[in-house]
């Protein structure tokens, strides 16, 4: 497996790249995503990546759900962005094969 992350670390080069073209308040939420993806690329399938919208500011969060933890959860997570707290409902919709997470603040 070793071998396999080696070999798809340069793939994703692009994220240094895309990390100079962002701002600074933006560069939090790419770290997080990255680290999801490393997390994904070393076999951690206990937990999904996927994102939701700031009910206060509107912006885009990374996030990732525990998928043993059942197909609907609820949970409280601070936005990346704004550090207001957002109420997340998360629920698998077997049709797509994903989570959706819905947001209100708490």
């Amino acid at each position: 497996m070793p071998d396999a992350i080696a070999e798809l670390r340069p793939r994703l080069a692009w994220r240094d790249r895309l990390s100079l073209s962002l701002s600074s308040r933006h560069l939090p939420v790419l770290r997080n995503f990255i680290a999801a993806l490393d997390a994904r690329l070393c076999g951690s399938m206990d937990s999904v990546s996927s994102g939701f919208q700031c009910a206060s500011c509107g912006e885009w969060n990374v996030t990732t759900v525990d998928d043993s933890a059942g197909r609907r959860q609820s949970y409280v997570e601070d936005c990346q962005i704004c550090c207001k707290p957002n109420l997340l409902h998360i629920d698998f919709d077997p049709a797509e094969q994903e989570f959706v997470i819905t947001a209100e603040l708490e």
